[in-house]
Formats: structure tokens, C-alpha cells, sequence
């Protein structure tokens, strides 16, 4: 957890970072007021869209850790309720009654 909120707010000041310099970049190449407005505003957008897509991308692997350590640890329970249902409803038999042995003396014909 600590290190996904690490790399948001590293996303975030780096987005802030940018923002703050990128206006006297624009101005370095003295544009219009127009033309330089909307670039700081398309590559605001950028640079937004970006960390956001990245920020994103880390709660979606936290998630799918979450989910994986979640299933893997339900996973004997499951189990153990899957096994307590087959065997209510296949009770185990009883086993045969052992016969007695054969005497070889007794007529099979009989």
C-alpha cells in the first residue's frame, strides 16, 4: 500500500511539476496568446490524461492482487464446503459383510 501511494503521489507532483514549467517553456518560443494558450492546454490535458492512466493501472493491479490473495485464501473453505456437499448427498456405504470361507469338503452342485 505504501508503495502505491508513493507512485500516485509522485504521478500527481509530477503532473504539478510540469504545470508549473511549462508555461515559461511556452514563452520561450513567444507565441501567441491564442496558440500558446491552447498548446499549455493540450499538453495540461497530456500530461493529466497520463497520470491518470497511470494511477489507474496501479489500483488495477492492486486489485487484481487483492482478488488473487482473496481466492486463494477462500480456497480451502470452498473446498471443505464442496466435499461436505458430495458427501450428503453420496453417504458412504457400508462395507460388505465378509462371507464365510468356502469348504472345500461341501458339494457345489448342491
Amino acid at each position: 500500500m505504501t508503495a502505491v501511494v508513493n507512485f500516485a503521489s509522485g504521478a500527481v507532483m509530477s503532473v504539478v511539476v510540469f504545470a508549473s514549467a511549462l508555461p515559461g517553456l511556452i514563452r520561450s518560443y513567444r507565441p501567441g496568446i491564442l496558440s500558446g494558450t491552447l498548446f499549455f492546454l493540450v499538453a495540461l490535458l497530456g500530461a493529466v490524461s497520463a497520470a491518470a492512466a497511470f494511477i489507474g493501472a496501479l489500483a488495477a493491479a492492486g486489485a487484481g492482487a487483492a482478488y488473487g490473495v482473496v481466492s486463494i485464501a477462500a480456497r480451502p473453505a470452498i473446498l471443505a464446503a464442496e466435499r461436505e456437499r458430495r458427501e450428503a448427498l453420496n453417504p458412504p456405504r457400508a462395507p460388505p459383510r465378509p462371507r464365510a470361507p468356502l469348504d472345500p469338503r461341501r458339494n457345489l452342485d448342491d
